[in-house]
């Protein structure tokens, strides 16, 4: 990945072992007929101790906050989440955004969430963040990865990556917290293109040496799909429309999205297309100014849109009642009041696992790459292993 003289970039990867990934005992494989992903951007989600890096409204010493108030916290994200999936408790893998620390979703996995069946977590803080992302899920951690960016002096936000093992499937998850546009979306789209070439840098590199890998990325991107098109194209953005990428360099530089599955895959010249399922749906995840935004968001790989193990079978915004005021935005979260979840919605995304196809207790099905697909390319940067 080529970094821009601003921005220096780095890769910051962390392996870690089983047992530090938050694993119960019973944390084996287990082989189910579909899979469930829940996105979403919890809001500040701070434990009821003073590490000095929280924010000053969750500032223990001060009087601002407390176990009572933490406690109902995860109470209320538990209701969230039992919602999106009441059938079973709650989603299979929950996917969250702005947690402080890993000891949270232990909290969450033993306490208000016990009888959903959770048996992993996993989180890697970035230095110098107050909040990261993380993981919750009913299958066991195999692997997991943090990559960073560095901007400046200032440390950047980890991209978490995760194989989980799905019993006779392994599906790579990469959880994002792209740089936000408070300080203006021009003036801040230089560090979403680096998180954006990082991540597609690692998604070549997987692609590359395994074009049918179930694979996807999610989070809060900080923009929408069509990002492009609301800033009338005025400056090239992190997420791309797929047909740009004919008339753009040799990548990745970004992101290219396409509104067609099949349009997935790894294109001429190292760059990445992935597909989102926000194509054709007039949902939404967040309003900013009155006006309803895509910035939180899954991005699929061509291994979960061709047909073969693990393919995409649903993907909904939750615009549920009690998520939103009486003027229908997010109810956003109070750490003065207790009151609240989150000024984004939740998103779901369902995976349909067809037998016989793939998986861990057979060899793989080969699928074909992409019209134009490169050989094998170069690692990305710092990374180790395959």
């Amino acid at each position: 990945m080529k970094a821009s003289p601003a921005l220096s970039a780095i890769l910051a990867l962390v392996i870690l072992p089983a047992f530090l990934l938050g694993c119960a005992e019973a944390c084996a494989p287990r082989a189910q007929a579909s899979v469930s992903i829940l996105s979403y951007n919890v809001h500040n989600l701070f434990d009821a101790r003073d590490s000095g890096g929280e924010y000053p409204d969750f500032s223990v010493k001060a009087g601002r906050w407390n176990e009572a108030k933490y406690k109902a916290r995860l109470a209320a994200l538990a209701r969230v989440v039992e919602a999106a999936g009441p059938a079973t408790k709650g989603p299979d893998v929950l996917c969250l955004v702005e947690v402080e620390t890993q000891a949270i979703l232990e909290d969450l996995r033993a306490g208000s969430l016990a009888g959903s069946g959770y048996v992993s977590s996993a989180l890697v803080q970035a230095p110098g963040q107050a909040v990261s992302c993380g993981i919750l899920s009913r299958f066991p951690v195999k692997e997991l990865r943090a990559h960073g960016l560095k901007a400046g002096l200032r440390p950047g936000r980890y991209i978490l990556e995760a194989r989980l093992d799905l019993g006779t499937v392994e599906l790579v998850v990469f959880v994002n917290h792209w740089k936000s546009r408070i300080e203006g979306p021009e003036a801040t789209e230089g560090e979403r293109r680096e998180s954006a070439a990082l991540l597609a840098d690692r998604l070549a590199s997987l692609l590359a040496a395994d074009p049918g890998l179930e694979v996807l990325a999610c989070g809060d991107f900080n923009e929408g799909p069509d990002e492009y098109a609301r800033t009338g194209e005025a400056w090239p953005t992190a997420l791309m429309p797929a047909s740009m990428a004919a008339a753009a360099g040799p990548g990745p530089a970004c992101i290219y999205v396409a509104e067609e599955k099949s349009g997935a895959g790894l294109l001429p010249g190292g760059r990445l297309c992935l597909y989102s399922p926000w194509a054709g749906s007039s949902a939404w995840s967040y309003i900013h100014g009155g006006e309803k935004e895509r910035l939180d968001g899954f991005l699929l790989g061509p291994g979960l849109l061709d047909g073969a193990g693990l393919c995409l079978a649903g993907f909904r915004s939750l615009e549920l009642d009690f998520l939103l005021d009486a003027e229908g935005r997010p109810l956003a979260y109070s750490p003065s009041t207790g009151q609240g979840f989150s000024d984004h919605l939740p998103l779901l995304l369902e995976l349909a696992l067809i037998p016989g196809e793939g998986g861990n207790s057979a060899p793989r099905k080969p699928r074909p790459r992409s019209p134009g697909c490169p050989g094998p390319r170069r690692r990305a940067r710092g990374a180790a292993g395959p």
